[in-house]
């Protein structure tokens, strides 16, 4: 990343360069969550250009958040963090998180004032603060009646992060510490273009801020704002592009080229 990129992305998500601080980084990761969302439109549209599977280009990716507000999967979004945060001058390194196959997402683990910290801005989850690896106990990050919570280190140094509804053990990941360069996660981003693969067979799109967080999930959206949870239910394509303009600025035309990928499924 040049000072050209670095200063267009900054301007993007609404940040300032300051020196590496925990103040900062929390900064960055609310502007960064805040902004640019998690999602799968960007995949499907790529699917139906039958283009290779890759990662898009840092101007390609800042050029769609740009232009018509996307952003990307943890593919996308934790690999040009990554490279922000080297150019800010900040001590980090991309590395891989294991759900049901190791390396199937990404995460950045920070060093900073002698600590190692979990930012992960490629879940889909309100983790405005980066995450101390290194704590005594259980850290837990709530969000309705979802909770985030990062386990201590186990005997080989790793920990797990636990997404919970209503309690429940929903989904998570454990992150693996080794150091990785964007290339070796090659394998797991081809197999996310797999025809059954998760990301291609349904519409997600994730933008949390501290004052409202939005979280459509093919028809639905969840709307929370402070203690007020509001469900929104499309009930056709039209309706449903229309909702996705107001709530997220993505174009209809946009939301329109994803959900033909995924066919007549819906009204």
């Amino acid at each position: 990343m040049n000072a050209v990129q670095s200063t267009r992305y900054l301007s993007l998500i609404g940040a300032v360069e300051r020196p590496p601080s925990m103040s900062a980084l929390s900064d960055l990761v609310t502007a960064q969550i805040g902004t640019i969302p998690f999602e799968n439109l960007s995949k499907l549209i790529h699917r139906a250009r039958d283009a290779p599977p890759s990662i898009p280009s840092l101007d390609a990716f800042l050029g769609a958040v740009e232009r018509d507000n996307l952003g990307g999967t943890c593919y996308a979004c934790a690999t040009h963090f990554n490279a922000l945060l080297r150019r800010l001058g900040y001590d980090v390194r991309l590395c891989g998180a294991a759900m049901n196959r190791p390396d199937v997402h990404i995460v950045n683990v920070v060093h900073l004032d002698d600590r190692d910290l979990l930012v992960d801005v490629g879940y889909a989850a309100p983790l405005f603060s980066p995450l101390p690896l290194d704590a005594a106990g259980p850290v837990s990050v709530a969000l309705g009646a979802e909770r985030y919570v990062l386990h201590t280190r186990d005997a080989d140094g790793r920990n797990r992060l636990d997404h919970l509804r209503d309690g429940e053990v929903i989904h998570g990941y454990t992150v693996d510490p080794t150091p990785r360069e964007p290339a070796h996660f090659a394998p797991a981003v081809e197999d996310s273009f797999r025809p059954e693969s998760e990301f291609l067979n349904c519409l997600r799109l994730v933008r949390h801020r501290p004052e409202r967080s939005l979280s459509l999930h093919d028809l639905g959206i969840t709307v929370i704002e402070g203690d007020a949870v509001r469900k929104i239910a499309a009930t056709n394509v039209k309706e449903l592009q229309g909702l996705i303009v107001d709530l997220f600025g993505i174009p209809a035309s946009v939301s329109g080229a994803a959900i033909t990928v995924l066919g007549d499924r819906w009204p």
